[in-house]
């Protein structure tokens, strides 16, 4: 009967059993510190070398649960519990988040609309708010005048739109002058 190489012994494939790593899986390799986990490497070739026969168990079969059916239903109903309860939190954080989205949305729409809402001839004369009398119009258009005509070095499609702006200003009130 021949003698059976022990189980800690495992041969290269590329060697055939000329060089032979003797450290066990689950073992720390000395030279690189490595975990030999499921097996070790060759040290000359660098292959894995096969595992014995031994390494690889069959599972073992799973034990019956010694629990019985009311402590499964128990179980499954802290499960269920548990469930609802997150479930619960989830779309709570997720209503609070629809109703801050909703109030800071609104509140842009607000910001825009009031924005939008000053006619565009405010809007050029530099007005935050309408204007309500002659001269308010009369001085943000002899300042923007200034700085825009083409005699003073600024340009003629900008002065002809602050001069649109001033009529239309003007108009608006119901006033020229």
């Amino acid at each position: 009967m021949l003698a059976a190489e022990p189980r800690s012994v495992r041969t290269c494939r590329q060697c055939k059993g000329k060089c032979r790593s003797e450290l066990p899986p689950g073992k720390w390799c000395p030279t690189c510190g490595k975990l030999l986990a499921l097996g070790a490497w060759c040290p000359k070739h660098g292959d894995p070398l096969p595992l014995p026969d031994t390494f690889h168990k069959p599972p073992r079969p799973r034990r019956p649960s010694a629990t019985s059916e009311a402590e499964r239903q128990r179980r499954k109903a802290e499960r269920d519990a548990e469930w609802e309860r997150s479930e619960a939190e989830r779309k709570a954080r997720w209503e609070r988040f629809a109703a801050q989205w909703k109030a800071e949305s609104e509140r842009r729409f607000e910001a825009e609309a009031e924005h939008w809402a000053r006619p565009d001839w405010a809007r050029t004369l530099g007005f935050t708010e309408v204007p309500t009398n002659v001269t308010t119009i009369k001085s943000a258009f002899r300042r923007l005048a200034l700085r825009h005509h083409p005699d003073h070095g600024g340009e003629v499609t900008a002065f002809i739109k602050v001069k649109a702006a001033y009529d239309a200003g003007l108009a608006a009130i119901g006033r020229r002058s």
